[in-house]
């Protein structure tokens, strides 16, 4: 008997998560992939939707997202105040959900379960809070899905408003990036210094520190580059991930350190084809890691070079092909950057990059020797964090600015091709 009573009370449950909902809703709208916009600089492998709902005073309010669990490697929903001040956030794994659906998101859950649908409540829910009415009196909400697979695109239902919450429908996400004030230096990161003919110099990824509308609960590593040198990037240890390329039908949730992770080169232009995913990521067995090398051609070299249009084109041997495009977010001017995401990392993951410490003692460029060893990725998450040398183009030709396997894996490019 008592077991009838709970599976009774669960389905009313489900029942009333998917009863129609009578009060007042805000729809979601998507960020435009083609709008170069920093400091918010978009994965051409998601899809970002935001809404900005109004708040009274005198109000008790809640926000419920009801929905159905993306396919997709990643999901999160996300609070901020209006200037991209971050409030709160929640990862698809933390999603509760209730008999008979399931959270596909959890570690040996069915991949494809249905139903998979939930409900979250911002009354009763620990991670996705609201802003304090006193504090402000709008908020955004901003849904982000990274890498969808099989054949589904996310398209979000309108959120639920109670007491006094309503929609801002003149809300347009692109003009709303527009018209953020851009601050002084593009990210934290130092720009490196002149290279001379014959000198290859290191480069370092530091943590990227708060910036409006990033995500609150994931890292960012990045550095700046010259435009005009080339740039090889080492990744001692590629992280296990949520690899979502031909998945099985009885697919389960695989425990790995990361469920995303991916490498962008930004520039003067949104290079939307300019990014790799680690399931795009060639490996080079290396003792008993797998590392990756990334290897970032000057656009103004491309033109004259068939050799380097091809290397890039096909993604020839076991090397990784990106484009450094030239400096500047116009007008502004900034240094090209790279940027090393990652979402849903294991908390027990060693290599997170929420374990570097953020360098805020002033301007990058004043930085110590000291500095660069304590606030360098590479000294808190070893062999996870990324490193690397710019070059001469005469130093790449010769040494691969200064990495065997570069030198070896292009040779054996050439050779295949028969024509260089």
């Amino acid at each position: 008997m008592r077991d009838l009573i709970v599976k009774a009370l669960w389905g009313l449950v489900f029942c009333a998560a998917h009863a129609a909902w009578a009060g007042a809703t805000c729809e979601l709208r998507a960020f435009s992939l083609a709008v170069s916009r920093y400091p918010v600089q978009t994965d051409p492998n998601a899809t970002y939707y935001a809404a900005v709902i109004n708040q009274e005073i005198a109000g008790n309010p809640s926000l419920i997202v009801s929905d159905d669990f993306p396919y997709s490697a990643y999901f999160s929903i996300s609070v901020y105040l209006p200037d991209g001040t971050f409030v709160s956030s929640i990862k698809d794994g933390d999603i509760p959900t209730y008999a008979p659906n399931t959270n596909p998101n959890v570690v040996g859950n069915p991949v494809f379960a249905t139903p998979r649908h939930f409900t979250i409540d911002t009354r009763t829910s620990h991670l996705l809070t609201l802003p304090a009415q006193s504090l402000t009196a709008k908020f955004v909400v901003v849904m982000r899905n990274y890498e969808a697979f099989n054949g589904q695109q996310f398209h979000p239902a309108p959120l639920q408003l109670q007491g006094g919450l309503t929609c801002d429908k003149a809300f347009n996400p692109d003009a709303a990036l527009a018209a953020l004030p851009q601050p002084p230096d593009p990210l934290p990161l130092p720009v490196p210094a002149i290279i001379s003919r014959d000198y290859v110099n290191d480069v370092y990824f530091y943590k990227i520190g708060p910036t409006p509308f990033t995500d609150g609960i994931n890292g960012y590593l990045g550095t700046s580059l010259d435009a005009e040198y080339f740039a090889v990037l080492r990744l001692p240890q590629l992280p296990s991930f949520f690899n979502t390329v031909d998945l099985s039908p009885a697919a389960l949730h695989p425990l790995a350190d990361v469920q995303y992770a991916s490498i962008a080169s930004y520039g003067a232009n949104f290079a939307i084809r300019n990014v790799l995913t680690a399931d795009q990521t060639k490996v080079i067995r290396e003792g008993n890691a797998d590392s990756a090398y990334f290897v970032l051609i000057p656009q103004r070299l491309l033109a004259g070079s068939k050799l380097y249009r091809t290397l890039l084109k096909n993604q020839c041997g076991a090397l990784n092909f990106l484009v450094l495009q030239p400096a500047g977010i116009v007008p502004y001017g900034y240094a090209p950057y790279i940027v090393f995401r990652e979402k849903g990392p294991l908390d027990s993951f060693p290599g997170k990059f929420s374990n570097v410490p953020l360098y805020d003692n002033g301007n990058f460029n004043d930085m110590t020797i000291m500095d660069k060893l304590n606030y360098g990725a590479q000294r808190s998450i070893a062999p996870y964090a990324p490193l690397g040398h710019q070059c001469s183009q005469r130093q790449f030709d010769a040494s691969g600015c200064g990495y065997e396997q570069v030198v070896d894996a292009i040779s054996a490019c050439k050779n295949l091709m028969g024509q260089f």
